[in-house]
């Protein structure tokens, strides 16, 4: 009797740590974004948005936004950011997203954050109480370049009405540890897809509409061209575009 007693015990036991390893994993992290140009041209970048991932790490997902030929406009990409953390040479942890977007050869982006973590996050299970390093504030850049003259044997051709050709484009990017909205999505149990389309219906509800196409995905909003080129949805950033002006 001792011993089957002692075997449940240690089965219980068992149970309870995965069961509070299987609550940590599925607990979100939300941070907001924000981009600051420094430099570029013809490229009307995106201007913030959120990221949403699991606060162990994984894949995440961005909703970016833009302000599009007046309009606002919301751009989410399931699986487009990947969110890890990190151990530096003098022990410290950090915390790292990166991206990346476009077609691999006339347009390219990348999107890369890092930062220390400084802080934690409670999280209240059935079982326990525990809690989550993470880093409170992110800092790096994000980058676009796409050439879009196009040439054959002879002459240099372009689409685009307005005389513009190409775009390049830096942009400081800041992601800030959102506690509100991770509060809010943990409270409600949610994953880190169902925490993304919490964020989209929020940002609608406040004006902003979906983007309408995917031209050069990862790139940004508007590079004063217009190919009449779409893509389909993809794992990289899309890009909203404005229609060209005359």
């Amino acid at each position: 009797m001792t011993n089957r007693s002692s075997l449940l015990a240690l089965v219980a036991v068992a149970l309870a740590c995965l069961t509070f390893a299987s609550s940590a994993q599925s607990q979100v992290v939300v941070y907001s974004v924000e981009f600051k140009k420094d430099s570029g041209f013809n490229l009307e970048f995106f201007d913030g948005g959120y990221f949403v991932a699991p606060a162990l790490g994984g894949e995440g997902t961005f909703i970016l936004t833009a302000i599009v030929d007046g309009r606002r406009t919301l751009t989410s990409s399931a699986g487009s950011g990947n969110f890890f953390h990190g151990v530096d040479e003098k022990g410290k942890r950090i915390t790292v997203v990166n991206a990346v977007g476009g077609d691999g050869t006339t347009s390219n982006s990348s999107y890369l954050a890092f930062g220390e973590v400084t802080g934690t996050i409670e999280v209240v299970t059935p079982l326990a109480n525990f809690k989550i390093k993470v880093a409170r504030k992110l800092k790096g850049q994000a980058l676009a370049a796409g050439d879009e003259s196009g040439t054959d044997a002879t002459n240099t051709i372009t689409s685009s009405t307005d005389g513009t050709v190409g775009f390049a484009h830096i942009s400081a990017m800041t992601m800030s540890f959102d506690d509100g909205q991770t509060r809010r999505a943990n409270e409600k149990e949610q994953t880190a897809a169902e925490a993304a389309t919490a964020l989209a219906t929020q940002l609608k509800q406040r004006g902003y509409v979906e983007s309408e196409t995917s031209t050069d995905p990862g790139t940004g909003t508007d590079s004063g061209t217009d190919t009449g080129t779409v893509t389909p949805p993809t794992t990289t950033i899309p890009t909203p575009t404005t229609p060209t002006t005359n």
